[in-house]
């Protein structure tokens, strides 16, 4: 798949939720929920699909997580359709398939000798 998908489409109208100073329009996600809706009645499962995993998947981490430096490396890029983004998982036992990853915790506690502080 090439990187300039999304510049087919109006970019305006893809990232709707996004930061406005990284090339969104910084609305709420009511508009992006419509967005979804509308999709669902296309012929083609594909492209509301590319549009999900870019908007909705990988995009929203790297906005809520990310620092300024990598919001304006790979942030921006996205938005203006010059870059793809992906997530990738990998789990031991599950692999990819997300639904199947367990989880299991072991408490210990040691207890140290510890000075008191004056």
């Amino acid at each position: 798949m090439e990187a300039n998908y999304i510049k087919h489409c109006s970019l305006q109208a893809v990232f709707l939720c996004f930061y406005s100073e990284y090339g969104g329009l910084g609305l709420d996600y009511k508009y992006q929920a419509a967005l979804l809706e509308e999709s669902g009645h296309m012929d083609c499962g594909g492209i509301p699909m590319a549009y999900m995993v870019q908007t909705v998947i990988s995009l929203p981490a790297l906005t809520r997580f990310g620092s300024d430096r990598l919001k304006k490396e790979f942030l921006e890029p996205s938005i203006k359709g010059d870059y793809v983004a992906c997530l990738g998982v990998s789990e031991p036992g599950a692999g990819s398939d997300v639904a199947n990853i367990t989880v299991s915790v072991n408490f210990q506690f040691q207890l140290l000798e510890t000075e008191a502080l004056t």
